[in-house]
């Protein structure tokens, strides 16, 4: 029985056209998503703008202030704080507004709470640990003008 190769030419042909059409629809899916990306910006991936080390025994940890397009997340990590009582951590900013976020303490493990505010580092003039029982306790405090962390 002879060969055509008339049909091996047309398969061998097709194939070639269907990766052409293949590649050429990756190419188009890759564009898509590129220029949907330009003109949608995701928000950058925050930096740390100040990582501030709390070392006022009994308390240890760390503050780290991210930069956001909207302001600034907080994050608190630290040891020693009271096991009991509402503690809060105060944030105020160079024009003196002030956010505060506290949380109720439920005991001696460590801590990492998450605190967004609408200030820029650059504009945060002021971060303190604050303990609500009886009375009012500073337990820490930090101050951008110059003072490095310490009890108050």
């Amino acid at each position: 029985m002879a060969h055509d190769p008339r049909p091996a030419r047309v398969a061998g042909h097709s194939h070639r056209r269907r990766r052409g059409a293949l590649i050429g629809l990756a190419g188009l899916v890759v564009g898509a998503s590129l220029t949907f990306a330009l003109e949608h910006p995701a928000e950058q991936t925050p930096s740390a703008a100040e990582v501030i080390t709390l070392a006022a025994p009994p308390i240890h940890g760390t503050l780290v202030v991210d930069r956001r397009a909207w302001g600034s997340s907080i994050t608190l990590t630290a040891t020693g704080l009271p096991s009991t009582g509402q503690v809060s951590l105060v944030v105020r900013s160079t024009g003196g507004q002030v956010v505060d976020a506290a949380w109720r303490a439920i005991g001696p493990q460590r801590i990492n709470v998450q605190a967004p505010t609408p200030f820029q580092p650059s504009a945060i003039a002021a971060t303190t640990l604050v303990a609500h029982g009886r009375h009012t306790t500073v337990l820490w405090s930090w101050h951008r003008l110059g003072t490095e962390p310490g009890t108050t």
